[in-house]
């Protein structure tokens, strides 16, 4: 082709017919502005065509993972509610002043002890800085950001600087000076006297009420990330 373009300019030239010749030029420019302009529209749809089923896979990605965080919450929910049930059991034991057992002292562990989350957030660390932004709704993607940046990281905080300080700078100490471990026990060394030990009864039930707004928090969030699922479902449904 670009022979042939080649040979009728030299036809044109030896023939002395400048002016066909810069109506030749001015229209061998156009149709060659006409071809680029073809090949970056044809590169420009095959790359939006890349970036849909790129964004496709990342909101496919982004479910599974969110379904998988749901997963976690629904279990450390039932973890936190397992765990003050036993504290409620225990604490009835002592203001009721009932008789030491092996079921409560297989229970006491659970006083101190606490779940612990461990939220999967590698789909979101591995996507964040490279093919977030191709989420195009940008409503969506803001609940992504807001879910993993600030709420995951809040039941954390929570745990860290509630539940694991209170515990480990009051009720542990107190553990140690009041029973004996071994067995998947927890055995009183003065039964009697631990029932009037008013700072210990303190110690217990004010972390039984920080677990109770800990599990509040945790059933509340997993709330939010159900309707965040229905949201990533819904885009994830147009997208198809």
């Amino acid at each position: 082709m670009i022979k042939l373009f080649r040979n009728i300019r030299k036809q044109l030239l030896e023939q002395g017919k400048t002016t066909n010749y810069l109506k030749y030029a001015i229209g061998e420019i156009i149709l060659v502005v006409i071809g680029i302009l073809i090949a970056l529209q044809i590169n420009s749809i095959n790359q939006a065509y890349r970036d849909k089923n790129t964004e496709k896979a990342v909101i496919s990605d982004f479910k599974k993972s969110l379904v998988n965080t749901k997963r976690q919450f629904e279990q450390l929910s039932l973890s936190y509610q397992n765990n003050l049930e036993q504290m409620d059991f225990i604490l009835n034991h002592l203001k009721s002043r009932l008789p030491c057992t092996d079921e409560l002292k297989k229970k006491w562990i659970s006083v101190e002890s606490y779940p612990e989350p461990l939220f999967e957030i590698g789909i979101y660390e591995n996507f964040k800085n490279i093919s977030l932004h191709l989420i195009q709704n940008d409503s969506l993607k803001t609940s992504i950001i807001q879910f993993y940046e600030a709420q995951l990281p809040s039941i954390g905080n929570k745990l860290t600087n509630n539940i694991e300080s209170i515990s480990t700078t009051v009720l542990i100490p107190l553990n140690a000076q009041n029973f004996t471990y071994g067995d998947g026990m927890m055995t009183p060394n003065d039964y009697e006297r631990l029932l009037d030990n008013q700072q210990y009864l303190n110690a217990v039930s004010y972390l039984r009420g920080i677990k109770s707004f800990v599990l509040k928090e945790i059933k509340q969030s997993n709330e939010r990330l159900i309707l965040l699922i229905a949201e990533v479902s819904t885009y994830q449904n147009k997208l198809e």
